[in-house]
């Protein structure tokens, strides 16, 4: 199913939702493993595989500058791979997106009605969909977080143009076959 998603004719994002993180993080490790070994279709054998984790509490954290800095170190990452065969980027657990927007209290880092989580997700969200080149967006999220990010707004299976890949409990294996 992850295969089929990136090689879709319409570009797709990829979320990866399991009953837990260590299921659905498995799944990724998975994935990495036969990219590393060319166990891929055709169309992704060039394909690399970049780790883009952010650490959630100094996420909230973050003043406009950093967040910048950020987001260009991640553009110029994607402008270097996009061009020599494609990459898909990996962010993690989508928990860092819907806990600072639920933690009841005002950030320090949000300074007049600057909100550093939310201004990452949109700029990420025109990094990955507004890309015509090889470069996708892969996540992972438990049901319950899976379920938090479609009731923010916008929904960030929306911002980030996601298709979510249900992980079932019994196994990974059917999860990762291409159906070609």
């Amino acid at each position: 199913m992850v295969l089929d998603v990136l090689l879709r004719k319409k570009k797709r994002n990829t979320v990866i939702v399991g009953d837990s993180v260590a299921l659905t993080e498995g799944l990724v490790g998975e994935l990495m493993g036969k990219l590393e070994r060319g166990d891929v279709p055709d169309e992704l054998k060039s394909t690399h595989f970049i780790k883009f984790q952010l650490a959630p509490v100094s996420l909230r954290f973050m003043k406009r500058e950093e967040v910048e800095m950020s987001l260009s170190a991640l553009k110029r990452k994607v402008d270097s791979v996009a061009s020599g065969g494609g990459a898909i980027f990996y962010v993690g657990d989508l928990k860092w997106t819907v806990e600072a927007a639920t933690s009841g209290e005002k950030d320090e880092g949000e300074v007049c009605g600057y909100n550093p989580v939310d201004h990452l997700l949109a700029e990420i969200g025109k990094l990955f969909c507004d890309s015509s080149t090889k470069v996708w967006l892969v996540a992972t999220a438990s049901y319950q977080t899976y379920m938090r990010c479609q009731m923010r707004q916008p929904p960030l299976e929306t911002q980030w143009a996601l298709q979510a890949v249900p992980v079932p409990s019994g196994g990974l294996g059917l999860s990762l076959h291409a159906s070609r």
